[in-house]
């Protein structure tokens, strides 16, 4: 049997999934063999009364690993609710539904988003990221997102690709740029997560709606964060970059249903081993964007089918047709193909 640390086994664990190659990811990719694994044990911190799990019969007190202190259940709580509900859904007026809102919304959450320090479009953008996480309440593990716009747009559960797609929808109608990116690198396993420009505020970010963080380029960010970490190079312009990124990581907590596909394995998944890596995302972001660039391109260069796509172009690979008002940044997606050295 083979012996894997803790910290081994964290780095595999760190978000989805399955890597399907026409889906981004569809479930937890967290050891290399489905074969038991060993983790060394650690003491479990002390349950208190300060941090609590929402259960069937309401909140059960529980440790800071595993649960949440009331401040960020009720700041998650707010922003749990759909983007745009099944009754109000309009495929033919969907991009303004969710711009309507996201602007009221914005301007109705400006208290809750204060203590961030985020200019006018970085409070939106952000509020964007929580909206999409509040309409996906639930991670689910499965392979594949269903092939229905409307699902997509009004579904409750799904995956990091789900959540990445409906992002990127959502930011369109607020007239930022993306494009989808799956990663599969040491310090951050299977995920995906969203490369994003604002033309209005000239800001580069990079925004995982799944665990609730958002990065924001500094002011000599001049092309995708994305393809600036793999363009670069240099060990100490690495350092310098990744000391520089602005990381905010909002309070998160994974709620999720695995309809089976991990049944059969002896590791299977657990809410709080999920929510154990939540703490640590702004260190094990920063060592990504430090150590994983030449990683990431490999992986592209390995399966060109996880190379970066626009809204549109992945919807499209999984059979989802969008409305013809929806121009899905391909430019974009294509600009960031070219920075990080694919024609």
């Amino acid at each position: 049997m083979k012996k894997t640390t803790s910290k081994k086994v964290l780095n595999k664990a760190i978000f989805c999934v399955f890597l399907i190659a026409t889906t981004g990811c569809g479930g937890f990719n967290y050891s290399d063999k489905n074969q038991p694994t060993v983790v060394e044990k650690k003491s479990q911190p002390k349950i208190t009364q300060e941090y609590f799990l929402e259960t069937p019969k309401g909140l059960k007190p529980s440790n800071p690993d595993h649960g949440s202190t009331i401040n960020d259940l009720k700041f998650l709580q707010a922003f749990r609710k759909h983007l745009v509900s099944p009754e109000e859904y309009n495929y033919l007026n969907i991009k303004k539904l969710i711009h309507d809102e996201l602007i009221a919304g914005h301007k109705d959450s400006a208290n809750s988003l204060a203590a961030y320090g985020l200019s006018g479009r970085e409070s939106l953008i952000a509020y964007t990221v929580l909206r999409v996480n509040g309409s996906i309440p639930v991670y689910e593990i499965r392979r594949n997102i269903p092939p229905d716009f409307k699902e997509l747009i009004t579904g409750t559960s799904g995956n990091c690709s789900d959540h990445s797609l409906r992002l990127m929808l959502a930011l369109e109608t607020i007239g930022v740029k993306s494009a989808l990116i799956s990663n599969v690198t040491k310090n951050i396993g299977g995920h995906v997560f969203v490369d994003a420009y604002d033309p209005i505020d000239n800001k580069f970010y990079i925004l995982d709606p799944t665990f609730n963080l958002i990065i924001i380029g500094d002011s000599n960010t001049q092309k995708s964060l994305v393809a600036e970490i793999i363009d670069t190079g240099d060990n100490t312009k690495k350092k310098i970059l990744a000391q520089n990124l602005r990381i905010i990581a909002f309070p998160t907590i994974v709620r999720f249903v695995d309809p089976g596909y991990t049944a059969f394995r002896s590791n299977t998944l657990t809410p709080d081993f999920i929510n154990e890596t939540r703490s640590k995302r702004d260190r094990m972001w920063r060592k990504w964007a430090l150590e994983d660039g030449k990683e990431l391109r490999s992986w592209w260069e390995r399966t060109p089918g996880h190379r970066p796509q626009s809204a549109g172009g992945f919807a499209h690979s999984n059979g989802i047709k969008l409305p013809n008002n929806f121009d899905s940044s391909d430019e974009y997606a294509l600009t960031l193909m070219r920075s990080s050295g694919f024609n």
